[in-house]
């Protein structure tokens, strides 16, 4: 069935528009140098260029020299310990046969993430490819070449196709950064879903091999205040009067367990009296969101999960907001025809959260952002797990909202 002329040509506009951004900044790149170019989307960079792949890399140095690089680690140019699973290791050794791995595999990385807003610029609101992908933390994301980036297009792609195959991505997900296993418990709540369990157990001796180093990878993660988000960053920043002018706190003074459980706590309690207030918003948007074609509805609900269960497990860096672009984008799809106002104040509210360090170079708005929009994102979960204890709230046919185009 062919399409109307005018959503033909908004797409077309949009791949304009994504192809022209892409090329404006490549460009700059080339003209402004590396460094000059993401300082003026406040994006601090470092020297050299993707710096946290040298992590990884810096490991091999370090240990030739007999250290543990999870505890002491000077092979890395900043002598930052290592704290990623030990198949990153691997992978890299193998792309050490064509030349540079860390160049290799960052540049990979960063072409992932434009072929993945190419394929969104194809979609309904396509104009959002390109206003996430020029946001500092996508910035941020590439600059770093974080391999969040390839964790993200594996949970996408694990949610976009479920069944067996989605299990098998979404196992692989978990083995490379351990987090994505709040994606994987978010897979078993549509089907088919022993299907996505068989295929996410595929992967089960990967998962073990990066679980046997799990304590030295959570020492070894930084407690960051300035560019970074999550329940914990926080919690530093409002324990830290002078954190608006310093980026990292000294062990010292880092929140103990019992005082994060407590924070944890009256988190929960402050969003599940947001959803008592607000039961019936809450109410549409989660029957509305439902109404979504399947794989819309798994990559919505299973990112809104993912991403609550980062906020919460805290520390993490800026570039991590990369798994809320998904749930960004699903309350576009929500606002499509003017349908509700809470489907659009998320919206709203999102990208200025993606472009908030605009407002202030060391992210601590961007920190304070995250927060809120987490806390008001906390109780729509709750109206899932409470609506979707129903079979149907999960299973059910598609309405008319779907029938109409939303699929």
């Amino acid at each position: 069935m062919a399409q109307p002329s005018h959503v033909v040509a908004l797409r077309a506009l949009s791949i304009l528009l994504l192809v022209v951004a892409v090329l404006s900044f490549l460009l700059m790149l080339v003209d402004q140098g590396w460094s000059s170019t993401f300082r003026l989307f406040h994006v601090p960079p470092l020297q050299p260029v993707f710096a946290d792949l040298r992590t990884i890399s810096g490991a091999w140095i370090s240990q030739s020299q007999g250290l543990d690089p999870y505890v002491a680690n000077p092979g890395d140019p900043w002598a930052r310990p290592l704290n990623y699973p030990p198949i990153w290791s691997a992978i890299l050794r193998a792309f050490s046969a064509g030349g540079d791995p860390v160049l290799i595999l960052g540049t990979l990385q960063a072409i992932a993430m434009i072929a993945i807003a190419f394929r969104a610029s194809l979609l309904r609101r396509g104009y959002l490819a390109t206003l996430l992908l020029l946001s500092p933390p996508i910035l941020l994301l590439i600059e770093r070449g974080n391999t969040d980036s390839l964790v993200f297009a594996l949970v996408l792609a694990a949610f976009s196709y479920g069944s067996f195959g989605g299990g098998v991505v979404m196992g692989l997900a978990v083995a490379l950064k351990l987090y994505p296993v709040a994606g994987m418990l978010a897979g078993f709540a549509f089907p088919p879903r022993r299907a996505f369990a068989f295929g996410a157990a595929t992967a089960l001796p990967l998962i073990a091999w990066s679980l046997a180093q799990v304590v030295a990878i959570l020492r070894a993660t930084p407690a960051e205040i300035g560019v970074s988000f999550g329940l914990y960053n926080f919690l530093l920043l409002l324990l830290n009067p002078s954190a608006w002018f310093a980026s990292y706190v000294s062990p010292a003074v880092m929140p103990s367990l019992l005082l994060r459980g407590l924070a944890l706590c009256a988190f929960v309690l402050t969003a599940g009296s947001i959803w008592l207030l607000a039961r019936s918003s809450y109410k549409d948007l989660f029957q509305r969101a439902a109404a979504l074609s399947p794989p819309e509805k798994r990559i919505f609900f299973g990112f809104l999960f993912l991403f609550l269960a980062i906020f919460c497990a805290s520390p993490n860096s800026g570039y991590r907001i990369v798994f809320l672009l998904p749930v960004i984008w699903g309350f576009a799809l929500l606002d499509e025809r003017g349908r509700g106002a809470a489907a659009k104040l998320f919206l709203a509210f999102g990208v200025l959260l993606m472009y908030s360090p605009f407002i202030d170079a060391q992210w601590l708005v961007f920190n304070c952002f995250a927060f809120l929009y987490a806390l008001f994102l906390s109780p729509l979960v709750i109206e899932a797990v409470v609506s979707g204890r129903r079979r149907s709230a999960v299973g059910e046919p598609q309405s008319r909202l779907y029938e109409k185009g939303l699929s």
